[in-house]
């Protein structure tokens, strides 16, 4: 009954660290894909939009003031004085205005576009250190299984069943082995040094426990992505591209009324006090009759500009729906080979397959060892498809803007739970 309890408090207490595991692997990338908001890059939008917000653009109600002075006939007595005063124009004002206003809306998708675009680069920063990490393991057992098969070869050089080719070929793919693993260990290092220079913070952990076991199974990614195969939102890039037409056009109405209307002149002459007839003070005006606009140069430039957003919202809208239908046959395919090698694999961890073989093959270690070698490629293998899933699946979400949607989601957490450090 003792044994019982403490064979059950083992189990418990491995169960809790493997909670535990998940959970601080789980916390450290959701707080490392929460650092994106505070990203200094999104700095430069944040200080234009304040500027703009100022309304520092806005044109004042007088275009121009002038003091003006007339000598008829250079006599001494004959001057005058003049204050001229050009009212703006009310339609560029307005024009003006609304250029500046869709200069904001501009601004704020391309800072939500380099915002994405961040966001999507530490999800793919993740599983790049993630597949590394499996993989270096993958290598590492690869290796050993290896050195296990030296190592019975080498008890067996007096045998006459010993095969001097495959023990020299066996030693240098140990070679081979401890190089890649050497080069895993150097990637790895890298990545993380990638991940400590993309973190706004110096707390966060560098993905030393991130593996797939912390992140959604392919199950439910493979329902989620199911249930995104009819969307079609891309909401952000195309409201970007919409965005641009508007501008154009409205920089193109701005210089179409970028046109003086002319004046009003209130006139002072001392010299007519010395008639009592005569007032000293007078008035003049004059209107601008634009029968040639003179921004003719730029309004062509702001019509091709026009004609250019316009194009390029029609190419993102068709490159967006032709990257969603690649990606989604990708994972597709990738999903279905993965689970083809899965079925190959899994018969291979049995202990009733291995009994089997080894019955087989009168327990001759160096099958079994052999059969090892061969499932550990397929396991490298799968586990580049594994990776190559996850990065499709990342890129779906971006291309149709469900990465960046608020409020932002841990699309890795297999609960799919809110990013609380960025809110």
């Amino acid at each position: 009954m003792m044994r019982l309890i403490t064979i059950k408090s083992i189990y418990l207490t491995l169960a809790l660290a493997l909670i535990v595991t998940v959970s601080n692997g789980q916390a450290s990338i959701e707080n490392f894909l929460g650092s994106a908001v505070q990203d200094p890059e999104l700095d430069l939008y944040t200080n234009q939009l304040d500027y703009l917000s100022k309304g520092h653009y806005r044109l004042a109600p007088i275009r121009q003031i002038e003091l003006r002075t007339q000598n008829n006939e250079l006599g001494s007595g004959e001057r005058q004085y003049g204050l001229r005063i050009s009212p703006s124009n009310p339609w560029e004002v307005k024009k003006n205005n609304l250029v500046f206003n869709s200069q904001q809306i501009v601004l704020s998708l391309q800072k939500e576009l380099t915002f994405k675009a961040l966001l999507e680069k530490r999800y793919q920063l993740v599983l790049d250190l993630i597949f590394l990490n499996e993989m270096r393991t993958i290598w590492k057992a690869a290796m050993q299984n290896t050195e296990n098969r030296i190592s019975v070869l080498e008890r067996q050089k007096v045998s006459s069943s010993f095969d001097p080719e495959e023990f020299l070929e066996l030693k240098l793919e140990q070679m081979e082995e401890q190089t890649d693993i050497e080069s895993f260990e150097f990637k790895i290092a890298q990545k993380k040094e990638d991940i400590r220079r993309a973190q706004t913070t110096t707390t966060l952990q560098t993905g030393s426990d991130w593996t797939y076991e912390i992140l959604i199974s392919l199950p439910q990614l493979k329902h989620l992505v199911d249930s995104l195969k009819n969307t079609s939102m891309f909401s952000t890039r195309l409201a970007y591209r919409r965005g641009k037409i508007l501008l154009a056009e409205h920089e193109y109405a701005l210089q179409k009324n970028n046109i003086n209307l002319g004046f009003f002149q209130t006139e002072y002459m001392p010299y007519r006090l010395l008639d009592e007839s005569k007032r000293p003070l007078g008035i003049s005006m004059g209107i601008n009759i634009p029968l040639f606009n003179p921004n003719k140069g730029n309004m062509a430039e702001r019509k091709l500009d026009i004609l250019e957003a316009q194009s390029e919202f029609t190419l993102e809208k068709q490159i967006a729906e032709e990257e969603v239908k690649t990606l989604l046959d990708i994972l597709a395919n990738s999903l279905d080979r993965h689970q083809k090698l899965e079925m190959i694999i899994k018969p291979y961890n049995e202990t009733n397959t291995f009994g089997t073989v080894n019955n087989l093959t009168q327990n001759n270690p160096l099958i079994k060892l052999k059969l090892n070698a061969q499932i550990f490629k397929l396991k490298k293998r799968q586990l580049e498809l594994k990776n190559e899933i996850y990065q499709s699946y990342i890129k779906l979400l971006s291309t149709i803007d469900l990465l960046n949607q608020k409020p932002l989601i841990n699309y890795l957490h297999n609960q799919l739970l809110p990013i609380q450090a960025a809110l």
